[in-house]
């Protein structure tokens, strides 16, 4: 599907580009810009020829624009998506084998307990053959176990970190697939200072894009800041004088989509050609269009200088505070605890009152009807089955009646599915 995408999008670039260049110059809105696509994808082919010419052009300018937009959002969250579950899946494959390796070691510990014995066994003399020693250790643990076990035991415990990395090296397959291409198509940027993430992405595009393996690019081409100091020992191999010889490219690949996933979310990283992920200050009205704006605004207190704007508002913090302070000394705010001691405020729910045979009076009072029957008398209130259009309405072939409109709604809200509701109340 991410391929699909990658393909659409590619086509669709060289007149982005040209729409890119174009629509910002007529002024026209986010929204408006949404809207005129929409009438492109709503509009048939026969129809859009019949549109003047500079008229059918726009719309199809706006769908360009808008969809290449949401085709980029699509591989964004496709990163982030396999980039999530990616870890997620090491993560939990490290923690199995550490509560693997945990459980062997305590199954363990009995019976090498045992085997210990056996040099204080007064039974046993010092004259006994070590055969015969032997023989009665295999009778505690079998050879081969008693084998794996010393291994297990002999050797350094396995850090909880050295599991997440060789997990992360037995799924370096799927980040190659799955990962890549997303992040060499896109095109991200930083709205702060030069983002060390941002040129080790650039350095790894111009890699591949030469065709070369990042394990054989120099070291000191890796950028700065991406080598954190206590995961230098999982991302670069040394020789046996300690001293790093090469980078470990899978690991290193993997940490740096890491890392881009994780600033994608706060906006850290940003993408021009986005909907949803552009830079907040694409939101903003620009600077030299402020003052216009503010006017358009009729806002009383914008006109007023900000000193005393400031002011009331203290006035009226002040006053909220207050009013606050004598609602909870007078006992009002029953949610509210406060400790004198350690000067602090905890929330509790309150009580509902438990007043069932209130409940069951009012309840008795009313009327059953059947819901067939309130909906109708809803819809002749405000008629809300009106707006119930088809999502691709040059598709329906007739509009639905309200009987068929109410199934389907009680359908979907019951669980009982279309189907079913069609073969209970026989409608098609």
């Amino acid at each position: 599907m991410m391929v699909a995408e990658l393909q659409k999008r590619a086509t669709l670039a060289p007149l982005y580009v040209l729409a890119k260049g174009l629509l910002p110059s007529l002024d026209i809105s986010h929204l408006n810009i949404a809207y005129y696509a929409s009438l492109a994808n709503f509009y048939t082919v026969y129809d859009l020829r019949r549109l003047k010419s500079g008229q059918c052009n726009l719309y199809l300018l706006c769908y360009v624009w808008q969809r290449y937009r949401q085709l980029s959002d699509n591989l964004v969250d496709a990163l982030g998506y396999h980039m999530k579950r990616l870890e997620d899946e090491t993560k939990e494959a490290a923690n199995k084998q550490v509560v693997q390796i945990q459980a062997e070691r305590q199954q363990a510990v009995p019976r090498v307990g045992r085997l210990l014995l056996l040099y204080v066994d007064d039974t046993l003399a010092d004259t006994t053959p070590f055969g015969t020693v032997r023989r009665q250790a295999f009778s505690i643990m079998p050879k081969e176990a008693l084998l794996s076990t010393g291994r297990l035991l002999a050797e350094k415990p396995v850090n909880q970190m050295d599991l997440r990395w060789q997990a992360v090296d037995r799924q370096s397959g799927r980040c190659t697939k799955n990962l890549r291409p997303l992040a060499m198509a896109l095109d991200f940027d930083s709205s702060g200072a030069e983002s060390p993430w941002l040129a080790a992405l650039l350095w790894i595009k111009s890699a591949f894009g030469r065709q070369q393996r990042l394990a054989e690019r120099p070291l000191d081409e890796i950028p700065k800041h991406t080598l954190p100091k206590r995961l230098r020992a999982y991302l670069l191999n040394f020789d046996q004088n300690g001293t790093p010889t090469s980078l470990r490219a899978d690991r290193y690949e993997f940490w740096v989509y890491r890392q881009l996933r994780k600033r994608i979310e706060v906006g850290d990283i940003y993408i021009d050609d986005s909907v949803q992920h552009r830079r907040f200050a694409d939101e903003l009205v620009a600077l030299d269009q402020k003052e216009d704006a503010l006017k358009g605004l009729n806002i009383p207190w914008l006109g007023q200088p900000v000193d005393a704007t400031l002011d009331g508002l203290f006035v009226e913090l002040d006053t909220q505070w207050r009013s606050f302070d004598r609602e909870l000394r007078l006992g009002k705010l029953k949610h509210l605890d406060f400790d004198p001691i350690k000067k602090s405020l905890t929330w509790h729910r309150p009580k509902a009152d438990q007043n069932e045979t209130l409940e069951k009076d009012f309840y008795a009072k009313l009327m059953a009807s059947d819901v067939t029957d309130i909906f109708r008398f809803v819809n002749e209130q405000c008629g809300f089955l009106s707006a119930m259009t088809p999502l691709q309405p040059r598709y329906a072939k007739k509009i639905a009646d309200e009987d068929s409109l109410m199934a389907v709604i009680i359908a979907q809200a019951m669980n009982h599915g279309n189907l079913s509701m069609a073969e209970t109340s026989d409608i098609p």
